[in-house]
């Protein structure tokens, strides 16, 4: 069974693979052949470890720093000082400890079991594996808390006369854990050699750590071998098992950031000019290619769009401390991509989570790269995005709007994308409102992945049940969607208003177009309108962290609404729908998997999914509206108005001035 899974991935695969890559892939497999000889001849009883010599390395007898001051900001670490001290860390939802002479680093925190001491190529970690998600033990494995640790030592102390205090027992638990994991952890061996990304990481959070720690450590300490060990076999490892073609996203980014600081911090390995070299040349292409002209992430995944950006920026840091230029294509990339994270949130903590997300950081989680705190923002309660129409209304209690109208993803395999074309998010009174259910896992639980990438989990119109493209595998979809912007504009009543439309659903002869309507009374009003086709199901979902309570119907203008109340904060926020004939509350239900929300990557826990059907001839069109008041009923004077005066795209339409540049076509 394992083996039909593996062919069948491998066949989808396939089809989305040049010619040159193929080829690539060939070569690929023949350097893994001779990984896995190299490996097998240092199992050996008589093969002996490779011997550096430290003071030929500048990076380990330098007396000055090797690397740039961190920027770092108050974000949580997710841990306390304490608990860091004690060798905890977040393995995303799972509390992980460092202990010396345990298994740590191999035991699978969602499982507990333990990934095997095997050539890395024939450790199984994809979907059906039997030990657990990869993700989850590759996290502290990044050792990115070894940098946490040592900023904690830059306080004073050192091992020798000062344990007693916090940052003598940060350099001992560095130290200790960072010997323990190359120590368990033998080139070539295991689940944490399978990603060349993950070397990458690995690579910065080493350099960072024992930079920061040099002084404290001295020319002489045993520990500089360790890590001049891992500093080659990772980054000889990356170099010849780079993502490249189809395979080229976020981990083509981390890989090169992890040969330039390989191959420019020590550039007396035989490889490190390449090292170098090939980092900046395969970053140059990725970060014009990634960053999109208006300053969107190709992948369309907001998380993994700050990771990049992180890395791309840590690269700028390291090539300017180093006095070494730093291409244009580089640095306008990372001002691009910059500027567009300032505009969609005001830090990492507020990033909206859509797409996929693991959670994952660059370095370490309170790293201040990539925000622009002096972002000009012309217009900051309607922000308009070539993917995305942002709004914001504080006065009414309304946070943010987000209306998804952007792309799947990255093409050809649009692997972190999620089918969520015209999806809604909201946040009342600075919390999630309407929420996207987020990411959950990656492998281990694959009715979860599918579910969580499907239609029916973002707040959108699905039709026959179907995805607005095809899941051919947990990381490809087929048959992408196009979506298309139609109109966009404030209204002289200062109305907000965005139009979208998308053909997802083509191949059934529908179209499906959303309108959404934001005043300032409090009420935002949503459109959908189903066209062409034959009689099909419509299915409308809405997400909530909180709980509803049906009402009883409610009439607008002689029109029956079906109604439900949401309690969020100080305020009750309802919600009326027409046009869909039966409904139903999906909470935390594991036939369907659905009702499900994950705040943080490995974690899953219940939400409430209000979703409605109705099967019927084309056109048809369903109205959704949402009244944000502060504890009151919403029938005062001007809401009934305001609801029954908008019940088709065209009302919309009419609202909008004949100014040329209030439409967007």
């Amino acid at each position: 069974m394992e083996a039909f899974k593996k062919l069948k991935w491998y066949a989808k695969r396939l089809r989305v693979m040049s010619g040159k890559e193929l080829v690539h892939r060939f070569i690929e497999h023949l350097r893994i052949i001779q990984f896995n000889k190299t490996y097998q001849k240092s199992k050996k009883p008589s093969s002996s470890p490779k011997l550096y010599s430290k003071g030929s390395f500048s990076f380990c007898t330098a007396s000055e720093f090797k690397l740039f001051q961190l920027p770092i900001n108050n974000a949580s670490l997710g841990v306390t000082v304490t608990e860091l001290l004690e060798g905890y860390w977040p393995a995303l939802a799972y509390r992980w400890q460092w202990a010396e002479n345990a298994e740590c680093w191999r035991r699978a925190p969602d499982t507990h079991k333990l990934w095997p001491k095997v050539f890395f190529n024939k450790v199984s970690y994809r979907e059906g594996n039997p030990i657990g998600d990869a993700r989850l033990v590759w996290e502290p494995a990044r050792l990115q808390q070894l940098v946490c640790l040592a900023l904690q030592t830059q306080k004073g102390g050192d091992v020798e006369s000062d344990l007693k205090s916090d940052s003598g027992k940060a350099l001992a638990m560095l130290i200790s854990q960072f010997a323990d994991w190359v120590k368990r952890n033998p080139a070539l061996e295991g689940v944490h050699y399978v990603s060349a990304m993950e070397c990458a990481l690995r690579i910065l959070s080493v350099c960072h750590t024992f930079d920061i720690v040099r002084s404290k450590i001295g020319k002489d300490s045993e520990i500089w071998h360790d890590v001049l060990t891992l500093i080659e076999t990772h980054a000889s490892m990356i170099e010849k098992r780079l993502s490249l073609h189809s395979s080229a996203g976020n981990h083509t980014i981390a890989e090169a950031v992890g040969l330039i600081y390989s191959g420019l911090l020590f550039p007396e390995f035989k490889r490190a000019a390449k090292w170098q070299q090939m980092g900046v040349a395969i970053l140059e292409k990725e970060a014009q290619r990634q960053i999109l002209e208006d300053g969107c992430g190709i992948e369309q995944a907001f998380c993994y769009q700050l990771f990049i950006t992180d890395l791309i920026g840590l690269s700028i840091q390291i090539l300017e401390f180093h006095k070494l230029p730093v291409s244009e294509k580089i640095n306008s990339a990372f001002s691009r991509s910059r500027a567009y994270l300032a505009t969609i949130s005001s830090d990492s903590d507020s990033i909206p989570k859509m797409g996929d997300s693991d959670d994952g950081y660059a370095l370490i989680p309170n790293l201040d790269v990539s925000f622009s705190h002096d972002a000009d923002i012309e217009d900051k309660d309607f922000i308009k995005l070539a993917d995305y129409t942002i709004i914001v209304k504080p006065k009414i209690g309304l946070s943010r709007i987000i209306f998804d109208h952007a792309k799947l993803g990255m093409p050809p395999s649009y692997g972190h994308g999620h089918a969520d074309a015209l999806s809604i998010n909201m946040e009342v009174d600075g919390c999630p409102f309407l929420i996207d259910c987020g990411t959950g896992y990656y492998v281990g639980k694959p009715s979860l992945r599918r579910y969580f990438r499907s239609t029916q989990a973002h707040n959108t119109i699905c039709i026959n049940g179907l995805d607005q493209a095809l899941q051919e595998s947990s990381f490809q979809w087929s048959k992408p969607y196009t979506v298309k912007l139609l109109h966009r504009a404030r209204t002289d009543e200062n109305k907000l208003l965005s139009i979208a439309s998308h053909n997802g659903y083509q191949s059934l002869g529908v179209k499906h177009t959303r309108g959404i309507l934001v005043d300032d009374m409090g009420n935002v009003i949503v459109i959908d309108e189903i066209e062409g086709g034959s009689a099909v199901e419509i299915n409308i979902n809405w997400h909530f962290q909180s709980q509803l309570t049906e009402l009883a119907s409610t009439s607008f203008a002689g029109k029956l609404y079906n109604s439900w109340e949401i309690k969020s904060q100080s305020r009750q926020v309802k919600v009326f729908i027409k046009g869909i004939n039966h409904f139903r509350v999906f909470n935390a239900d594991k036939e369907s998997s659905r009702g499900w929300y994950s705040p943080v990557y490995g974690e899953v826990v219940p939400c409430y999914n209000l979703s409605g059907d109705i099967r019927t001839d084309l056109p048809h069109t369903v109205k959704t509206v949402f009244c944000i008041a502060p504890k009151r009923t919403v029938q005062l004077k001007g809401y009934e108005a305001s609801i029954a005066e908008i019940n088709t795209i065209d009302d919309m339409i009419d609202l909008i001035s004949d100014r040329d540049d209030t439409n967007e076509n």
